[in-house]
């Protein structure tokens, strides 16, 4: 399929969950929306794929994008530092269970 697999790493990655929920608003909520519900993207509240995949999955797929999605690169649009920031706010979803409680509060 032509499809290279990568080795991540299953170590946290490091970040800030309060400046990732702001990049997250500005960078990815339109199409994954604002509680993760997904709208034309896959629901990043899915607490079943936060579960199933590392931080450095998730934060390959944000500096990389998906192949064969709609998924675009930011590792030419965003810092390194604020792709950990994006990753660590959606890990820190899974910790406290839903992007509701945070959501609930705009």
């Amino acid at each position: 399929s032509g499809v290279q697999r990568v080795a991540l790493s299953t170590n946290p990655v490091p970040g800030d969950s309060v400046a990732g929920d702001v990049l997250y608003q500005k960078n990815c909520s339109t199409c994954h929306g604002v509680k993760g519900e997904g709208i034309s993207a896959p629901a990043l509240g899915n607490q079943f794929a936060l579960a199933h995949n590392s931080d450095e999955f998730i934060r390959h797929a944000i500096q990389n994008g998906r192949q064969d999605t709609p998924m675009p690169a930011f590792k030419n649009t965003l810092s390194a530092s604020d792709i950990n920031n994006l990753t660590a706010f959606l890990r820190s979803r899974n910790a406290k269970n839903s992007f509701a409680a945070i959501a609930n509060t705009r």
